[in-house]
């Protein structure tokens, strides 16, 4: 009985550890883009881009040897997106500064360089840690890791398990 209590109170106490908080696709927009989108929209919102490359992830949703498809990254000056023509392509990078001139909005609420943890705590409704936080999408394994640097958001990107 000591044992059966024992396990009751291991199950219920530690899955309050879990990450219950989850994000839609379309909770992280870049320029009104979702965080997936197709790469034909991609290239006539924002032109040719500054580097186009087969993509060499070793592991994950975006893995050649796992997945056994292609894939390709196009590079802007403040992001990256890596997908293919098939499964379309997910902002893998978005780096915030000061020069960025796209606006990314997370769950409506714009975000920039000047965002602080607490400011996307409230927008998340989560408690991030000083150097960010991963919430995955709905019913998904993947989802978005939100990085920051000196208390300022300062990347978001894509996620993948290994």
């Amino acid at each position: 009985m000591k044992n059966l209590a024992l396990i009751i109170f291991l199950f219920v106490g530690l899955s309050g550890l879990a990450q219950t908080d989850t994000l839609d696709v379309c909770d992280v927009k870049v320029d009104g883009f979702c965080f997936r989108v197709s790469k034909d929209s991609v290239v006539a919102r924002f032109g040719k881009p500054k580097k186009e490359y087969r993509a060499k992830y070793e592991c994950g949703f975006l893995s050649e040897a796992e997945q056994g498809v292609k894939f390709y990254t196009i590079e802007y000056p403040h992001f990256y997106l890596t997908g293919n023509e098939k499964e379309n392509y997910v902002f893998d990078q978005i780096t915030l500064s000061p020069g960025l001139s796209s606006e990314i909005t997370v769950k409506g609420i714009k975000v920039s360089h000047n965002t602080t943890i607490a400011d996307l705590d409230k927008i998340l409704g989560v408690k991030s840690s000083q150097f960010g936080v991963i919430l995955y999408f709905k019913n998904a394994e993947d989802g978005i890791t939100f990085s920051f640097e000196n208390g300022l958001l300062k990347r978001i990107r894509y996620h993948s398990p290994c």
